[in-house]
């Protein structure tokens, strides 16, 4: 059974912004772009998004104390993460079976289908990459999953 970890420090998580440049103060700057947000959940996993050129390149986990990666280059861009929008379910139970899911929207708010954004599901099992997958709504009750990328790389 799968048990779905919130995040810490309420719906929206700890966000952890590394920056490009040395901070000084100042207004801030809404051109600029995090390079990385990551999470914390209550369990202790961890999940970072780095971004390059405002798009996903990889995903870092550390999940039971064990790192994890999934590369996203060579990939049709995903692009306007909704990082409210983030959930992150594993079995604590079983944890020889380094099983856990990651899911999340993306897109901007005029990619609405029937109300939602598409979803991405990022799967790994045994320690490996097994799920990759995009998800659209296409009716008021129905959707359609698809593998996204044949070019995913999952780095042991």
């Amino acid at each position: 059974m799968l048990n779905r970890h919130p995040v810490a420090g309420g719906l929206f998580g700890v966000l952890a912004l590394i920056p490009v440049a040395i901070a000084t103060i100042r207004p801030v700057d809404t051109t600029q772009k995090p390079s990385a947000v990551g999470f914390t959940f209550e369990s202790g996993d961890k999940i970072t998004f780095n971004v390059a050129g405002g798009r996903l390149q990889t995903i870092e986990f550390r999940v039971s104390g064990r790192s994890y990666s999934a590369s996203f280059i060579g990939c049709p861009a995903i692009e306007h993460l909704q990082f409210d929008s983030v959930m992150f379910d594993s079995d604590p139970s079983r944890p020889q079976m380094r099983a856990f899911d990651l899911a999340f929207h993306e897109g901007p708010e005029d990619s609405r289908q029937f109300g939602e954004l598409p979803s991405f599901q990022v799967g790994f099992f045994k320690g490996h990459l097994r799920v990759l997958l995009i998800t659209h709504k296409t009716g008021p009750n129905s959707y359609y999953s698809a593998p996204f990328c044949t070019a995913i790389h999952a780095p042991e």
